[in-house]
């Protein structure tokens, strides 16, 4: 006969809606487990490093000791459940995901997931079906409650993200790295560039990271300073002619940063290829 799976005990459904006027960074400790759908029409949520699309409800598990960083604006449609659960432990935490093991099986679980309606509507029945039970106060409502706590958990880690815009967004990122490259040099910041992508600035900044393992800022200096370096070792221009072909009206910028990439400076460089010019 199997072994009884310790159930979840809940502290209270909830409810919120609010709006947010300016994006501040917070941190909050959770005392409890927080598992809930958030319905967000504009603005913006980062959680950790993640900046997450307004355009999809986002699931959402945050374990209790975990201390959530992030940034949340716009008006806020917010639906969750705090609970306790005893057989539920924490392995190991970072950035954008959580190690779990309950009745001796391991989880590996998101703090999120963007996921469609269908989804979205049933996790917030059931949580509106546990504040309910809460209310309620009797036993058969109680057991009710914890019931339907596990079922939202058994939802959550089933729910498969939602990437309907995959092939859009990998369209978007693909421009975006084009243009990047052929005008990493020319004096247009990267929020332009990444305008013209359809994407927000912080969203594919994100993107970007996840796929290339670079920021947007990073990759155009190395695109830089590879054209750099070529320009400094087959041709006769001098210093400040580099550094103001490349992208930098500061020659002594350029040196610094040309330095801290690649361990010497442009004229040490000049200096060990004299031949190639």
């Amino acid at each position: 006969m199997a072994a009884a799976i310790d159930a979840p005990l809940p502290y209270d459904a909830v409810h919120m809606e609010r709006v947010i006027e300016r994006a501040k960074p917070h941190r909050m400790r959770h005392r409890y487990h927080v598992l809930g759908v958030m319905l967000r029409f504009d603005g913006r949520y980062r959680l950790g490093t993640t900046v997450l699309p307004s355009h999809r409800p986002i699931l959402s598990f945050l374990p209790a000791g975990h201390e959530e960083e992030g940034e949340i604006s716009g008006r806020v449609d917010n639906w969750f459940t705090r609970f306790t659960w005893r057989a539920l432990r924490i392995e190991r935490r970072d950035q954008a995901s959580v190690a779990l093991t309950m009745d001796g099986r391991r989880i590996l679980l998101p703090y999120c997931k963007a996921v469609d309606a269908v989804t979205a509507t049933a996790m917030i029945d059931r949580i509106a079906r546990v504040g309910r039970a809460l209310a309620r106060g009797d036993v058969a409502s109680s057991l009710l409650a914890r019931a339907l706590v596990l079922e939202q958990f058994a939802l959550y880690v089933d729910a498969p993200t939602v990437d309907a815009d995959a092939t859009g967004t990998h369209r978007a990122l693909a421009r975006f790295r084009e243009a990047l490259e052929q005008r990493a040099c020319d004096p247009i910041t990267i929020e332009r560039l990444a305008a013209g992508s359809g994407l927000t600035h912080d969203y594919l900044s994100d993107l970007f990271h996840q796929r290339f393992g670079v920021r947007p800022v990073e990759y155009r200096t190395n695109v830089r300073l590879a054209k750099a370096r070529e320009l400094l070792t087959t041709t006769t221009m001098n210093v400040k002619q580099v550094a103001h072909q490349v992208g930098y009206p500061d020659a002594l910028y350029f040196s610094r940063v040309f330095r801290q990439h690649l361990g010497l400076s442009p004229r040490e460089l000049i200096r060990r290829y004299p031949l190639m010019r």
